[in-house]
């Protein structure tokens, strides 16, 4: 039925009747289009979780099954009886072989194998560190004693307790880069892998050491070991070709021991001026030797000879508990009241004489040596005596005078500085150190000028023949003169290869 009304079109539909006409909803259009969404997220989803699910059958069930039921992956049945080779320890015929415990492995009785014996199936096993354990460690930069002991496997509480039992003997923290460290070691917590220290020795130097020892109720017994030397006799000798000190090193004789010789011959010898080329050195001296054989340090001095210019010195060391010294062949000590020279590597600038003085240019009377070196270079005493004059003197400059008995005085002059302690009724020792080198008052460059004076009057520091000290006689002098005799005997019987070291026995 269909009516006009007011130009709107209105239809009426018969609900009993079937229609080809449809009510047209705008909002189908976005529901089906959500449906169909909704349909391709669930069936990607499904196909994915059937993927998921056969992937793990295949991988796990699969296979865990097939061992299950004894089948390898080709549905054969997997070996059971014979392990990989690698896994066995094979034993020798000599050893005893253990019966396999594996349950896969087991047989009834009387049951036999391929062969006569089953081999043990123990699989080695890292048990870590076997304990006790010694370990040789040397301090590296940055180290302390602290992490040393804890990168041992020490713990911090034991590491602490063993740096304060240290304290009272050696402070710890005094260890230096290239220092020897030795550890004993023993299991504390297999689990934890911790140690525990049983000895602990810090060496010190070759000789000496700190040694920790842990007692049985667990202190720490601390103690300063020095090691007990053997002294070995020892000779070298060789010609003198550039120094000293060259051909002694050489012959493989400590610096020390050259050292000492040096010490030895400077009331008598100027090193500076007087070795050259061609002169002849030797030397019998102990070695010290460790417990291990090994030369750690040098002893006495018991003989040396200089032959300078063909002309030989010889000195001796005699005496004991501590009144000893070296002695020429006659039996005269070789120390003298006063040094020849009381700076060390200067070179002579001006003797002692007539000369054409630089600053005042006119010939006048130099009445000491001169020795040129570099400024502050250390001036010795020349011998014992009291300071009878230290400050400034004019053109000496900075100057010292000792006073060292009722004959003789020496004076020092245009030093850079005088010594502290040094001033006038001050004792002093030879060799000690009573000024340094300078250019101070009348003078072109830094040197000393040395005065010897000799009941006031100075004289040649060069050519006076100082007095000597001790001199031996009566039974003393018997006994230096067999002493020598089996000196002279050992050294006879040295190899005359000079440019090597010899024991003697």
């Amino acid at each position: 039925m269909k009516q006009n009304k007011k130009g709107v079109c209105v239809t009426t539909l018969a609900l009993s009747q079937p229609s080809a006409i449809a009510v047209r909803n705008p909002n189908a259009k976005r529901v089906n289009r959500v449906r169909f969404n909704w349909f391709i997220l669930g069936a990607t989803f499904g196909i994915g979780l059937s993927f998921m699910l056969n992937v793990f059958f295949s991988a796990v069930v699969v296979p865990s099954y097939n061992k299950f039921q004894g089948e390898d992956g080709n549905g054969q049945i997997a070996s059971v009886t014979e392990p990989d080779d690698s896994d066995i320890i094979v034993l020798s015929a000599n050893d005893t072989a253990s019966p396999q415990t594996d349950s896969a492995s087991t047989n009834n009785e009387g049951d036999t194998t391929d062969t006569d014996t089953v081999a043990n199936t123990d699989i080695e096993e890292d048990t870590g560190p076997a304990y006790p354990k010694s370990l040789e460690l040397k301090v590296a930069s940055g180290d302390t004693l602290l992490n040393m002991l804890v990168a041992e496997g020490v713990s911090y509480e034991e590491a602490f307790s063993i740096i304060e039992a240290l304290k009272p003997t050696y402070n710890p923290r005094r260890i230096r880069v290239g220092q020897e460290i030795a550890l004993e070691l023993s299991e504390h917590d297999a689990l934890e892998g911790k140690s525990t220290v049983d000895h602990l020795s810090i060496a010190l130097d070759s000789i000496t050491s700190v040694d920790l020892q842990k007692q049985k109720a667990g202190a720490y017994e601390v103690a300063k070991v020095e090691q007990e030397l053997k002294p070995e006799l020892t000779y070298a000798g060789g010609t003198i070709t550039s120094s000293l000190f060259a051909t002694g090193s050489d012959a493989g004789v400590p610096n020390g021991v050259l050292a000492e010789m040096v010490k030895a011959y400077s009331y008598d010898v100027d090193f500076q001026r007087q070795i050259q080329n061609g002169d002849y050195m030797e030397v019998l001296f102990d070695r010290m030797i460790s417990e291990d054989g090994d030369p750690v340090t040098y002893g006495d001095i018991h003989y040396a000879q200089l032959r300078l210019s063909g002309e030989p010195l010889k000195i001796y060391r005699f005496g004991e508990n501590g009144d000893w010294g070296y002695y020429n062949e006659k039996g005269e000590s070789v120390i003298k009241a006063l040094l020849k020279t009381p700076v060390n590597g200067a070179r002579i600038s001006s003797g002692y004489g007539m000369r054409h003085h630089p600053v005042l240019g006119y010939s006048k009377m130099h009445k000491g040596t001169d020795f040129a070196a570099p400024t502050g270079t250390p001036i010795y005493a020349a011998g014992d005596g009291v300071v009878d004059y230290a400050g400034r003197l004019g053109g000496y400059g900075n100057y010292v005078r000792i006073k060292h008995n009722g004959t003789y005085k020496t004076a020092y002059a245009h030093a850079h500085r005088i010594a502290r302690g040094i001033r006038k009724g001050a004792k002093v020792k030879q060799g000690q150190v009573i000024a340094y080198v300078g250019s101070t008052g009348r003078s072109t460059g830094p040197h000393l000028h040395y005065e010897v004076l000799k009941g006031g009057a100075q004289v040649n520091p060069m050519k006076v023949k100082f007095p000597t000290g001790k001199v031996l006689a009566g039974n003393e002098l018997e006994q230096f003169k067999r002493h020598v005799a089996k000196l002279e005997h050992k050294i006879a019987q040295m190899p005359k290869a000079r440019s090597q070291v010899a024991s003697a026995n």
